[in-house]
């Protein structure tokens, strides 16, 4: 069974017993590739340094680190994704990443692969089957629309959602 991590979002570190799980199941640690959900953004260093950080601080390090955004190229993203140990869908704008996943035909390709898949806040939801953007979702706009996600399991995911509202 492949492994996946689906994340709200944490603070400033991991909690030390995900730390424990973490490190137990990256035993490959080749290459991490990080999915942006800003994949405008490709000039800017910002881009996964939280995230990287996380894993920084747990001290699961790479060989190699990868970003992909609208800044490579759609035949070198795939070979990435193929290539990867561990594969980090960002936070940021869901919907801009979910173009990205199909701009760039990466969703089949996650499925695919044996690397560890792991996903914080937007990054997390669309590694769901389905998702709902939507004013009570927490998204801005007045229609509401039901968004194919990566499917990596047969559920759905909410990273910040509020009980109260």
């Amino acid at each position: 069974m492949k492994t996946h991590y689906y994340f709200g979002w944490f603070n400033d570190v991991f909690l030390e017993k995900l730390v424990r799980l973490l490190q137990e199941d990256i035993t490959d640690r080749k290459s991490l590739v990080m999915i942006s959900a800003n994949p405008f953004l490709h000039e800017d260093e910002e881009v996964g340094a939280t995230e990287r950080s996380w894993l920084d601080q747990a001290n699961i390090m790479f060989d190699e680190y990868h970003l992909i955004d609208y800044g490579i190229q759609k035949e070198e993203a795939q070979k990435l994704i193929q290539n990867a140990s561990v594969i980090f869908l960002l936070g940021g704008d869901t919907i801009e990443q979910n173009g990205l996943l199909i701009k760039y035909e990466l969703s089949d390709l996650i499925k695919k692969s044996r690397a560890v898949v792991m996903g914080t806040s937007a990054g997390a939801i669309n590694m769901s089957a389905k998702w709902l953007c939507s004013e009570y979702t927490g998204y801005k706009g007045e229609i509401s629309s039901i968004y194919d996600g990566i499917g990596l399991d047969d559920f759905s995911v909410l990273s910040h959602f509020d009980l109260e509202n």
